[in-house]
């Protein structure tokens, strides 16, 4: 398929699978209120922030699941469960996340400590490296048999890039950047109810999950054509 034709089957997928834009929108809004909330007892902030990390395991495991159906030629969408196996699996995947964010703040911090500029320049060269890698971290793992070295396999991520060609790629990495920063923005700016944080909430209950629906299934989309070429 060409671009036209894997963004217009993103799309389907996506309104297809409105029950689960649905769930995915509680569980967006409900973590990012845990994620807000300001309170001195340290009990009940400790409570919040267990169950807004147990709810991004769960929606980061039907995140890779997408991709993972959709590599194997599976064209309806997942059912989203809670249980353990999807609890296991949002655990691997968070922790993906967790270590490429750990190296990209890793690097920033490097790059504001060193005044050499030819040091800088490749510190910045490899902070870009590491966030085109997280982006297809999930592509690559999928394609690999689930391994979890796949999704810190810089050669392959960059062969999958390759593959599916510069064009999208570029739309890819792109889109990719503006939809994950809308979806981070609604999280954690997710503020206290009054009339301009009303926006926030449609954002964060509507526009997050369908985008990151679409996004997921957009990329799982060149990952299936990777394997088809």
């Amino acid at each position: 398929m060409n671009l036209y034709d894997n963004v217009h089957n993103a799309f389907k997928f996506t309104i297809k699978n409105w029950k689960d834009i649905i769930l995915l929108g509680i569980i967006l809004s409900i973590g990012a209120s845990l994620t807000e909330m300001k309170t001195d007892n340290s009990i009940l902030l400790t409570i919040s922030i267990i169950i807004s990390t147990i709810l991004l395991f769960f929606e980061e495991s039907y995140r890779y699941k997408i991709i993972e159906n959709t590599i194997m030629g599976d064209n309806n969408p997942p059912k989203l469960e809670f249980n353990t196996r999807f609890l296991k699996e949002g655990m691997i995947e968070s922790s993906i996340l967790f270590i490429y964010t750990v190296i990209a703040l890793v690097i920033s911090q490097l790059i504001d400590m060193i005044s050499d500029f030819s040091i800088q320049t490749i510190l910045s060269i490899l902070g870009i490296i590491i966030f085109f890698s997280v982006i297809a971290s999930g592509i690559n793992k999928a394609l690999h048999d689930g391994k979890f070295k796949s999704a810190f396999n810089l050669i392959e991520i960059f062969a999958f890039y390759k593959n599916i060609g510069f064009k999208n790629a570029l739309f890819l990495i792109i889109t990719g950047t503006i939809s994950y920063t809308l979806i981070i923005e609604c999280v954690f700016d997710f503020g206290n109810l009054n009339l301009t944080s009303f926006i926030d909430i449609i954002i964060s209950f509507f526009l997050s999950p369908i985008l990151l629906l679409f996004m997921t299934r957009l990329m799982a989309l060149f990952g299936r054509e990777a394997v088809n070429d």
